[in-house]
């Protein structure tokens, strides 16, 4: 799967490539480009903006973790909001319903 805001895309392509070359049937490339938007407009501060978006700027840190942990050093990270979640579970729905319909008539 193409990691929805992209980072990784050409990266992870590479890898399913790779792995179907060498025999592996069960793994697949889903290329998830356009299913939803990667532009942030709301802030942290103002964030009455996320009912239109599909991702938001997550700016709190772990409250569990300490100020030296990984996750603190890497800073804001961008989080699915809501609509984000409902759209890819939409997509994600369409293209499973195909393979298990598959597997089912076997």
């Amino acid at each position: 799967m193409r990691p929805l805001r992209g980072e990784l895309a050409h990266s992870s392509q590479n890898v399913v490539n790779r792995l179907r070359n060498d025999g592996d049937v069960g793994i697949f490339w889903l290329d998830t480009q356009g299913w939803l938007d990667p532009s942030v407009t709301s802030t942290p501060e103002d964030p009455s903006n996320r009912v239109n978006e599909d991702y938001y700027l997550d700016t709190t840190a772990d409250s569990s973790s300490s100020s030296t942990s990984v996750q603190a050093k890497l800073g804001p990270k961008y989080r699915l909001t809501e609509r984000g979640n409902q759209r890819t579970a939409i997509f994600l729905h369409h293209h499973m319903c195909m393979y298990l319909a598959y597997w089912n008539e076997k």
